[in-house]
C-alpha cells in the first residue's frame, strides 16, 4: 500500500466550502419555494438574505476554482483521452450498474496522472463548466431582474431565468446525492472523504492491476446479471434515460400530490414531456439489445436471427422477470399518465397559463367574466374524443389562416323567404373575387357574428371609470378625473411592469401642477384613483400581445366597435344599386331625445336621431365607432362570409 498526494490545499478548501454553500443554498431555496408561515423551513425574509449571500460567496468560490484550476494545471485531469474513450465509458458504466453491486474491483485505478475515471470526467466537465456557470448567471439575473433580457424566446425575461435556475438547482442536487453516495464506495466508507481532507490518496495492491485495453472484444462474462446483449452503449444510455425519467416523474407526482397550489408547468412536464423521454429510453434499450445480438451473431458466424430465451438459464430468468414486471408497470403507469395528460390538457390552467404570454389577455378577461366558473373546454371543445380531435384540427387551421391571411372577406347574400330571390351586397371598398362567391365558401350567419365576445370582454376605460364613479369607489369631486384617467391609460402607460409607476407619476404631476390644493386635500382619494386606474389597465391592456379593448372589439352594438356597421356601413351595395342602410331608425325606435338647447322631444313612431354634440356635416357622415372607438380594416376583414 502506498500514498499519493492528489488534492492540493486550495482544491480541498474550495471543495468543502462549496459543499457548505450548496447545503445553505438548498435549504434556503426550498424555504423560498415553499414559503409559508406554518412551514418548518427558514422564515421567508431570512431565506432571501441567506440565499443571496450564499449565492455571492458561491460565485466568488467558483471564480477561485476556475482561475486556480487552469493556473495549477488541475484542468488536465478533466480532459479524457480520445482513443478508446467510449469503450472505457462502457466498461465504467457496467461497473457502476452491476460490478459495484457484486464486489468487482474498480476497472480504473487512481494514480498521479489520472484522478478520474471516464464517467467522472464527463460528469465533472458538464457540472463544472455548464451547470455551475448557469446556476450562477441565472441567480444573479434573479437578484437583479433589471439586467435580464426583456424577452427570451417569446416568454418574457425573468420567468425563463427562474425556470432555468430551478431546473439547474434540481440537477445539481441530484449530482450531489450521487457524489456523496459514490464517496462511500472506497475500501472503507470514509476512506475517500478522508483523502479530500488530508490530500493523500491510499493505493491498495489489488487496485494496481493491468487496465483493460480499448478495442479488445470482451468475452461473455458469466457473472453478469443480464444477458450479454444488454451490455452496450445504446442500451445502457436508454436504461439511464428511462430510470432517470421514471424517478423524476415519481418525484413530481409526489410533489403535486402534497402541493397546495397546482403549477401548470409541473403538470405538462410530469405527464407530457418526461414520459416522452421515458419512451425514448425504452426504445433505445430494445434497439441496443437487437443491434448487439446481431453483432455477436455475426462474430460467431451463426445463422440465428433472434436471441434464444432459455428459462433454465438464471440470467434469462432474471431478464424475463425484469422485462415482464417492467412491461406491466409501464402499462399501468402509461394508462395513468395518459389519463392525467388528457385531464391536464382539459384544465383551465393548461389553457390559460401554459402559453402564458399568448393567452394572458384572454385568460385575464375570462377570470373576470360571467363564464369564470365554466371550464374553457366546456365552450371551446365540447364533449367526447371526437370534439377533442376536431378542436385540435380546427385550432391548427386557425393558426395557419392567421399567419397566411386566409380568413374570409366581407360580403353579404340575402335570400327572400317569399320570392326566393337572392341579393348579394358587396363591400365597395374591397374587391371580391369570383372564387369567394363559390357555394363552398358560404356560411349562414350565426350568433357569434355579433356576440363575438360572450365572455372574454375587454372594457373601454371611460366605461369602467363611469362604473367606479357610479358605485362611489372614486371621488367624483376630483376635477377632470375621467379625462385625465382615460388619457393616461390610452397614451402614457407603456408596459404592464411599469404601469403602476407610470400612472402614479402622470396623475400626481397633473394635479400638483394644475390643482395643487386638490393634490394636498385629496391625497388619499388620488391614491385610490391611481389604484383603480392601474386595475383597469391590468384588466384590459396587454402591450406585449398588442391586445386591448381596441384590438379585441365587442361587436354587440356599434358605439365603440364597428359591430353592426360591419354590414350597415352604407358601403355594401347590390348589383341593382340597393344599399344596406345605416339609418338609425332601421333598427331603433327613438321615442325620446333632447337636443342641446331644445325641449324634450317625444314620439311613439320614432324620431330622427339628433347627435347630442350638435349636428354637423362631418358628424352626420360618420359612423359612431369612428369617433367613440377604433375602427381598423383588420377588424372588418375578420368577419366571415355570411348568408341568411
Amino acid at each position: 500500500m502506498k500514498k499519493i498526494y492528489l488534492y492540493p490545499f486550495w482544491l480541498r478548501f474550495w471543495h468543502w466550502f462549496n459543499a457548505l454553500l450548496f447545503f445553505v443554498l438548498i435549504v434556503s431555496g426550498l424555504s423560498l419555494h415553499y414559503a409559508d408561515p406554518k412551514s418548518f423551513f427558514i422564515p421567508f425574509g431570512l431565506s432571501i438574505i441567506t440565499h443571496n449571500v450564499a449565492g455571492i460567496l458561491l460565485t466568488l468560490n467558483y471564480l477561485l476554482f476556475f482561475i486556480l484550476n487552469f493556473a495549477g494545471g488541475n484542468y488536465k485531469f478533466y480532459l479524457p483521452e480520445i482513443k478508446g474513450f467510449w469503450s472505457r465509458v462502457l466498461t465504467q458504466t457496467k461497473y457502476y450498474i452491476i460490478g459495484i453491486l457484486i464486489g468487482e474491483s474498480h476497472p480504473f485505478s487512481v494514480n498521479e496522472k489520472r484522478k478520474f475515471n471516464p464517467m467522472q470526467q464527463i460528469a465533472y466537465i458538464v457540472i463544472m463548466y455548464l451547470f455551475m456557470p448557469l446556476i450562477v448567471v441565472t441567480g444573479w439575473l434573479l437578484m437583479f431582474p433589471e439586467l435580464a433580457p426583456n424577452e427570451f424566446f417569446g416568454m418574457g425575461g425573468v420567468w425563463p431565468m427562474a425556470l432555468a435556475h430551478a431546473v439547474t438547482g434540481f440537477v445539481l442536487r441530484l449530482f450531489i446525492f450521487a457524489h456523496i453516495y459514490l464517496g462511500t464506495t472506497g475500501n472503507t466508507i470514509g476512506e475517500l472523504f478522508k483523502s479530500m481532507i488530508t490530500g493523500w490518496h491510499l493505493v491498495h495492491p489489488e487496485d494496481q492491476k493491468p487496465e483493460i485495453e480499448p478495442g479488445i472484444k470482451p468475452g461473455i462474462d458469466k457473472s453478469k446479471l443480464f444477458p450479454i446483449i444488454f451490455y452496450n452503449p445504446v442500451t445502457l444510455t436508454g436504461s439511464l434515460l428511462s430510470v432517470l425519467s421514471s424517478v423524476i416523474i415519481l418525484f413530481f407526482i409526489v410533489v403535486e400530490f402534497f402541493s397546495e397550489f397546482q403549477n401548470p408547468y409541473l403538470g405538462i412536464i410530469t405527464y407530457v414531456v418526461l414520459p416522452t423521454f421515458l419512451i425514448i429510453g425504452l426504445l433505445l434499450i430494445a434497439l441496443g439489445a437487437i443491434r448487439e445480438n446481431r453483432r455477436i451473431l455475426s462474430l460467431e458466424l451463426k445463422q440465428r436471427k433472434l436471441p434464444v430465451i432459455d428459462l433454465n438459464n438464471p440470467k434469462h430468468q432474471v431478464a424475463v422477470f425484469v422485462f415482464s414486471a417492467g412491461t406491466i408497470l409501464l402499462t399501468v403507469f402509461s394508462i395513468y399518465g395518459a389519463f392525467k395528460a388528457y385531464e391536464y390538457t382539459d384544465s383551465d390552467d393548461f389553457c390559460g397559463k401554459v402559453c402564458h404570454t399568448v393567452m394572458q389577455p384572454e385568460y385575464t378577461a375570462y377570470q373576470d367574466s360571467p363564464h369564470s366558473r365554466v371550464g374553457c373546454v366546456k365552450c371551446h371543445i365540447g364533449p367526447g374524443a371526437g370534439w377533442f380531435v376536431r378542436s385540435k384540427l380546427s385550432g391548427s387551421y386557425q393558426v395557419y389562416s392567421v399567419l397566411f391571411k386566409k380568413y374570409s372577406k366581407p360580403w353579404v347574400k340575402v335570400k327572400s323567404r317569399t320570392t326566393g330571390k337572392e341579393t348579394i351586397y358587396r363591400d365597395t371598398s374591397f374587391k371580391v373575387t369570383g372564387n369567394q362567391l363559390k357555394a363552398e365558401n358560404l356560411r349562414v350567419m350565426d350568433c357569434i357574428d355579433c356576440h363575438n365576445r360572450p365572455s372574454h370582454v375587454f372594457y373601454q376605460p371611460n366605461r369602467m371609470i363611469n362604473a367606479y364613479l357610479s358605485n362611489n369607489q372614486i371621488d367624483r369631486t376630483i376635477p377632470y378625473l375621467k379625462n385625465v384617467g382615460v388619457q393616461v391609460l390610452e397614451t402614457y402607460t407603456r408596459s404592464r411592469e411599469t404601469a403602476k409607476e407610470d400612472i402614479s407619476k402622470f396623475i400626481w404631476n397633473f394635479y400638483n401642477s394644475n390643482y395643487p390644493d386638490v393634490a394636498v386635500a385629496k391625497k388619499q382619494q388620488l391614491k385610490k384613483l391611481v389604484d383603480y386606474l392601474h386595475k383597469i389597465y391590468m384588466r384590459n391592456y396587454f402591450p406585449n400581445m398588442k391586445s386591448s379593448w381596441k384590438s379585441n372589439p365587442n361587436n354587440i352594438g356599434h358605439m365603440y366597435s364597428p359591430g353592426c356597421f360591419r354590414c350597415h356601413d352604407g358601403k355594401h351595395v347590390s348589383d341593382d344599386g340597393k344599399v344596406i342602410t345605416n339609418d338609425c331608425n332601421a333598427c331603433h325606435v327613438i321615442a325620446t331625445q333632447q337636443p342641446p338647447g331644445q325641449p324634450m322631444q317625444e314620439s311613439a313612431t320614432g324620431l330622427k336621431f339628433f347627435h347630442p354634440g350638435g349636428e354637423e356635416k362631418l358628424i352626420s357622415e360618420q359612423l359612431c365607432s369612428n369617433c367613440h372607438g377604433v375602427r381598423k380594416k383588420s377588424q372588418v376583414f375578420q368577419v366571415s362570409n355570411m348568408s341568411k
